[in-house]
Formats: C-alpha cells, structure tokens, sequence
C-alpha cells in the first residue's frame, strides 16, 4: 500500500557486535564481519581517529565510527544509534547486540571437564561461537559473562558451570536481546561526570527491577581479564569537535 512504512524484518540468529575502543580494533573483528555470515561489526574510536585506515574494510557487515571525546555512556548509545541505522538500511533487523569494550578477550570452558579452561592468546573464536550459541539457546533479555583468570577459579567445580540470573555484572560484554534494547537502554550519562561506572550501575538496578528472571550471566564462557585495560575514558558532558 502507498504511503505505509513496513518495518525492517527479523533475521532470528543474528548480531551486531558494537565495539568501543579508544583506536584501531583488534583485527579479529574485521575478519569475522567479512566470513561470520551472521554477523556484523561496528567499532567506535573515541581517541584517536582511524576511520581512513579501516576504510578498506567497509561493507554492508563492517562500518566504523569516530566519536572524539565521547564517554564511556556516550560511546555506547552511539554505537546503538548506528546499529539501528545499518538496519534501516538493509531493512532488517539483528536478534542481538553486543557491546563489548575494545580488549575483551574470552576464553571457554571444557564441558567434559568444567574445571578446564581453553585459552587462545591469538584468537577467541570458539569462545565466540560458544557464546552466541548459548544466546540462541536460552534467548535471555540481557546476558554476560564470568571472570578468568580469578584467586577462587581454581575452586570451581561441575556445579556451578552453566547459567545463573543475574543482573549485577561488569559490562565488559554485555549481550541484549532486541526486545531488551527499547526497555533497558540507553544508557544514562547524567553521572558521566563523576565517574563512568555509573551508568553500568544503574543498568544493573533497572534490570533487576523491570527483568530479573531474563537476566544471564553464563559461566561457560569467560572474559578473560588479564586482557583488560582500565581506559581512560573521558569524564564530562560530550563535546563533539
């Protein structure tokens, strides 16, 4: 009919991996968006600008952005703004967004022995693909991941291996489901001045009032935390230049 807007279809299976960084991404990412056929890749720099080097990567699965002194908060809900753009664009919509900071590294546990980890110092694909596996598997709202390496790991054992509802966790990588986005997010930057945590916070505690029995934190899969940078993300009301 003339005149009615049909909304972008569902691909049921599919992510946009959103990842903020403060320069070039690691390269894992631009090789996955171009051989992964169900997903698609956005990374935001908020330091130092290398759109012209990723220029060569370009494709309907593969976009870059440069937000200069965007917030931790800021950043996020920009790399959302463009995932809802490229479906707009390709007049579909992803089943999942995941947002991960620019060193998240995971690694996987061995389901015959859950007191194993397999670490890959190079490339965390399995890890990945376990990940989204157990997404499609449970479909929860919200999810994330635990911690290794840790001071009690050594103690964990075949009963908690699997999946807990949680809502508290560190937004390292954060999993929603796209009837999650238009409840849980944006994130608030009304605290961004004091400290970048804030917002992580505060989604944690709207999640627990509005959906906690959709909330997963998987233990199969771990962010590998001797990866992990403290970035210096910029405090204060965004100032685009």
């Amino acid at each position: 009919l003339k005149g009615v807007v049909t909304a972008p279809a569902l691909r049921r299976g599919t992510f946009v991996f959103l990842i903020q960084d403060d320069g070039y991404p690691k390269d894992k990412w631009m090789r996955r968006s171009q051989r992964w056929s169900n997903i698609a890749v956005i990374t935001l720099s908020w330091k130092e600008n290398v759109q012209r080097k990723l220029s060569k990567f370009a494709s309907p699965t593969f976009r870059s952005l440069f937000y200069p002194h965007s917030t931790w908060a800021s950043g996020r809900n920009r790399l959302f703004r463009e995932a809802h753009r490229l479906e707009r664009e390709q007049s579909w919509q992803f089943e999942f967004y995941i947002v991960c900071n620019g060193d998240a590294h995971m690694v996987y546990r061995n389901a015959s022995d859950p007191a194993k980890v397999s670490v890959d110092r190079k490339d965390d694909a399995e890890a990945v693909q376990t990940f989204i596996a157990l997404l499609l598997r449970d479909r929860p709202m919200r999810a994330s991941m635990g911690f290794y390496p840790t001071q009690t790991f050594k103690a964990i054992s075949a009963q908690n291996y699997g999946c807990v509802r949680q809502c508290q966790s560190d937004p390292i990588v954060t999993a929603f489901h796209r009837t999650a986005v238009a409840i849980l997010l944006p994130y608030t930057e009304v605290y961004d001045n004091l400290t970048w945590y804030s917002s992580g916070y505060l989604l944690d505690l709207f999640t627990a009032v509005v959906a906690p029995s959709y909330c997963h934190m998987y233990h199969q899969v771990l962010v590998d935390i001797s990866f992990q940078k403290h970035s210096d993300y910029v405090k204060g009301v965004d100032i685009s230049v």
